[in-house]
C-alpha cells in the first residue's frame, strides 16, 4: 500500500529518505506513463530511493477549460489504485487552483525540492511545468543535472502515445486500439442505480451506472467486457452504451451492463466496468423476443 501524503499551501518540509519523483499529468496511466515508473523503479534498485509521484487533485485542463466539456480516462481514485498496483511507494497529492497554476517554473520546482525532497526527477520528453508551461525538460536538466531522467514516450513502432489519441479511439469505438495504448482494458467506475428494469422482463437484468467522473465514453453500441464488484468478484459482461431504443424513446445515453452468472442486489455499490472489445452497433429490434435472442448471442462472445 502506497503512503498517501496531502500537500497543502504551506508545503511543509518533510523528513523523507531520498526520493525518485515522477512528474506529469497521468490521465490514463498509459504505456508511455508506465515507462516513467519503470525508470523510477530502476533508480530504486540502483540508488535505494523510494519511488514517488506527484498527483493533482483535479485536472488542470478542466480548471482552465472555462466550463467546456471535459472528458477523462481515469478518476483520481482510479489513478491511486493503478499506482499502488505498480508498487509506487509514496503518492503526493496537491490541491490545484488558479494560484497553483500561476506558480512560475522556479516556484514549482522550489516546492518540489523543499516539500517533497526529490533527489531525482523522472519525466517524459514533452513534460512542461509552471505558469503557461514555461518550464521544459531542458530547464530540468539545468536544475538537476544528471539526476533529471528524461524518458521517451515512443512505442517500438515509433508512434507517440497520447491521452488524446486514446480518448479518440475510445469515442470511436476502437476499444482494441485504446487498450493496446493503455496497456490494460479501459475501465470506468460508477454507482449501480435503478433504471427502467426492462431487462428483468426478458431475463437479462442489467446494472445501470451513475458514473463517478466525466469519463470518456465509447460510442453508442454494445461491448464485451467484465464488471468487478466491491468485493473483488469479476463477472463476464455485455455492456451497452446507448439509449435502449427498443423499449424506450428519448432516454439520454447511459451505461448498463449484464453480469453473466450474477444473482443478487448490488444497488448503491460502486462497480468497475472493463471494456474489452466492440460487439455491434445499438439496434432497434422489432420485438423484445428479437432483442432477447440477440442478447443471448452477445453474451456467448464473453463467456
Amino acid at each position: 500500500m502506497a503512503e498517501l501524503i496531502y500537500l497543502d499551501k504551506e508545503y511543509v518540509r518533510r523528513d523523507e529518505q531520498d526520493l525518485s519523483l515522477v512528474l506529469g499529468y497521468f490521465d490514463g496511466l498509459h504505456l508511455g506513463h508506465l515507462a516513467l515508473f519503470e525508470e523510477a523503479l530502476r533508480l530504486k534498485e540502483e540508488k535505494g530511493n523510494k519511488t514517488a509521484v506527484l498527483l493533482f487533485d483535479s485536472s488542470p485542463a478542466k480548471l482552465l477549460n472555462n466550463g467546456k466539456t471535459f472528458k477523462c480516462l481515469t478518476s483520481l481514485g482510479d489513478k491511486i489504485g493503478l499506482l499502488e498496483s505498480i508498487q509506487v511507494d509514496v503518492i503526493y497529492l496537491v490541491h490545484i487552483d488558479m494560484d497553483f497554476l500561476s506558480l512560475s517554473k522556479d516556484e514549482f520546482l522550489d516546492m518540489v525540492e523543499y516539500s517533497i525532497r526529490a533527489t531525482d526527477v523522472v519525466v517524459g520528453e514533452d513534460y512542461t511545468f509552471g505558469k503557461k508551461a514555461e518550464g521544459r525538460v531542458d530547464y530540468l536538466k539545468e536544475r538537476y543535472g544528471e539526476n533529471a531522467h528524461i524518458v521517451s514516450l515512443l512505442m517500438d513502432n515509433g508512434l507517440k502515445i497520447s491521452s488524446r489519441d486514446i480518448i479518440k479511439a475510445i469515442e470511436g469505438g476502437n476499444i482494441t486500439l485504446a487498450n493496446s495504448l493503455l496497456g490494460r482494458d479501459y475501465s470506468i467506475v460508477g454507482t449501480v442505480v435503478k433504471g427502467l428494469q426492462n431487462g428483468r422482463t426478458i431475463g437479462f437484468p442489467t446494472a445501470n451506472l451513475s458514473l463517478l467522473d466525466d469519463y470518456a465514453l465509447p460510442k453508442v453500441g454494445v461491448y464485451g467486457g467484465s464488471v468487478m464488484l466491491e468485493n473483488g468478484d469479476i463477472y463476464p459482461s455485455i455492456i451497452n452504451v446507448g439509449t435502449n431504443p427498443t423499449v424506450k424513446e428519448d432516454v439520454p445515453v447511459h451505461v448498463e451492463a449484464y453480469l453473466d452468472g450474477f444473482e443478487g442486489d448490488i444497488y448503491n455499490q460502486n462497480v468497475m466496468v472493463f471494456f474489452n472489445f466492440f460487439i455491434r452497433e445499438e439496434t432497434t429490434f422489432d420485438s423484445l423476443e428479437d432483442l432477447k435472442a440477440q442478447l443471448s448471442k452477445d453474451i456467448n462472445l464473453v463467456r
